[in-house]
Formats: structure tokens, sequence, C-alpha cells
């Protein structure tokens, strides 16, 4: 994680149908849950990370200055 911030690596955002985030291979832990939607946002870092929206991103990994992940659980439905 330390590499990839230091990286500077651009983040991308996408709207796009289920289908189309599928073919750009993105991560969906919801999956039953995204197929509800229009539209879907999909974040791309990089060549590192293209994922279905779960919360709030930067437009740089550069803006991440030092990160720790202490805790990791469900507030429901596509939020963590």
């Amino acid at each position: 994680m330390r590499q990839v911030i230091a990286d500077k690596i651009p983040v991308t955002v996408h709207h796009v149908d289920y289908e189309t985030s599928q073919k750009m291979n993105a991560i969906a832990y919801f999956e039953e849950e995204y197929k509800k939607h229009e539209l879907l946002r999909v974040i791309k870092i990089g060549d590192y990370s293209v994922e279905l929206c779960g919360g709030t991103h930067v437009d740089n990994t550069k803006e991440i200055e030092e990160c720790f992940i202490t805790n990791l659980y469900s507030l429901g439905a596509g939020r963590w």
C-alpha cells in the first residue's frame, strides 16, 4: 500500500452500467445489489485496481500521506 501511495497513481471515475463494469473487470463485493442500479460508479486506480464504488476517493494516490487499516466491517449494502 505504501508503494501505491508513493507512486502518485491517478484515480479516475467512470459511470457505466453493470455489464460494462464487468467488461472492465471491476471488483464487485455485492454483485446482486449493483445489478439493481442503472448506472454504477467505477473507480480505477491506474493499472492497480478497478472497483465498483464503495465510498469517497482521492484524485491521485499522492493525496494519501499515510494510511493504516485498523478494522474493516460492513455498514450495509455497499458501505464499509
